[in-house]
């Protein structure tokens, strides 16, 4: 029994403050490594918002597109109905039809007309001139 009590093994707890002896820090990768690894990262982490944005842009572009599209297609079609009702209202029976009940002219007759003969100069000899 003496002996077990002469070799009694004691643990004593560190000291806050004191710096550890013999520990050397231990890393997964080398710090250069890890700061490569890590500036990789980022950038695809980056290229990947980047490429996000632009599609994002390039949608809302077609989607801009889609709406002038429907615009251009309604005022085609308005264009059609003004075209088909000025045709109409241009017929010369309409013409005629307005004229007498609107404007209360009267239609006229071969006896009372006048025709007027009026010389015409050559353009030719008019540049002479000048």
């Amino acid at each position: 029994m003496t002996r077990a009590q002469k070799y009694i093994f004691r643990q004593e707890l560190p000291e806050k403050n004191k710096p550890l002896i013999n520990q050397t820090k231990h890393y997964i990768l080398p710090p250069k490594k890890l700061l490569t690894y890590t500036s990789l990262i980022l950038a695809g982490f980056c290229l990947g918002l980047l490429t996000i944005f632009f599609y994002t842009q390039v949608q809302a572009t077609n989607y801009h597109i889609y709406c002038l599209k429907e615009n251009l297609a309604a005022l085609d079609m308005e264009t059609q109905e003004l075209s088909g009702k000025l045709a109409r209202l241009s017929s010369l029976e309409k013409v005629e039809a307005a004229a007498t009940t609107r404007l209360g002219m009267v239609p006229a007759d071969n006896n009372n007309v006048l025709l007027v003969k009026v010389p015409v100069e050559k353009k030719e000899s008019a540049a002479i001139k000048k």
